[in-house]
């Protein structure tokens, strides 16, 4: 039996994610032997119906029951029609979700328990929630308040929602993983038009290039001031912060 289990993080110790279709991670678990996999939620930031796509996407990997903190109606409606059980616990780890499971103490429910578009606050709104206003994403990759070195081996991505050259939105997401070839489409798929870097290899650039993202390189400094920057158009891309050797290899830079 596989269950999912909504989390802020990759781990059995990490925190309870409260969202259902937006949330960070999903934990795919044997509940009995606890073998366990994060799944990074490639709906977290979609324009709209977060929660439909995240319930076909744990129905398709044959999930039995889900134990999140709200589900809302649209998401509800099809984790019926999958036959997927819905548990809700609002507070604690992964881990003691899991055990509250195994006890037979968690609530289970078979409607919304939050309205529609609760998961929204504080992540990206698609264009089409504004109609008539131009909504661009920007990522920059980012090691705390500071722009990485390298876009791949960064911690997370600052990815900024910009209307009529003001920011709308700033939301940050962990770094999924650095496969080759993966980033590119991970971020084209959530939208996002440019990504900004310290360094970044020519195979990198060429990839990102072919998802119709700009790149920019060479940048250093605090990522408010940086966006600042790029908002005013004072932003340029120069020479990678990090070395790269033939074949596109990974820099040797330690983040």
């Amino acid at each position: 039996m596989k269950i999912a289990v909504t989390s802020q993080g990759k781990d059995l110790d990490s925190a309870l994610d409260p969202r259902f279709g937006r949330c960070q991670y999903f934990i795919i678990i044997d509940p009995d032997t606890e073998e366990f996999e994060a799944v990074p939620n490639e709906n977290l930031m979609a324009s709209g119906g977060a929660g439909i796509q995240s319930a076909q996407f744990l129905a398709n990997r044959g999930i039995e029951a889900v134990i999140t903190g709200n589900v809302g109606p649209n998401a509800a409606r099809t984790l019926q029609s999958a036959r997927i059980k819905v548990y809700t616990v609002n507070t604690g780890t992964v881990r003691d979700a899991i055990k509250s499971y195994k006890k037979g103490e968690l609530a289970i429910v078979s409607e919304a328990t939050v309205s529609p578009h609760f998961g929204m606050s504080g992540h990206l709104k698609g264009k089409e929630s504004e109609e008539g206003n131009s909504f661009v994403k920007i990522a920059v990759a980012t090691d705390g308040p500071m722009v990485a070195a390298h876009f791949g081996r960064c911690p997370e991505y600052t990815i900024f929602t910009l209307n009529d050259g003001k920011v709308e939105n700033k939301v940050i997401i962990p770094n999924p993983g650095h496969e080759p070839g993966f980033l590119p489409g991970y971020l084209g798929k959530l939208g996002v038009s440019c990504i900004i870097a310290g360094g970044m290899g020519p195979r990198a650039q060429g990839l990102f290039a072919e998802n119709n993202i700009q790149t920019i390189t060479g940048v250093s400094g605090r990522v408010d001031e940086v966006i600042n920057s790029y908002l005013a158009g004072r932003l340029e891309s120069g020479e990678s912060l990090c070395e790269h050797g033939q074949g596109g290899r990974e820099c040797n830079h330690k983040h």
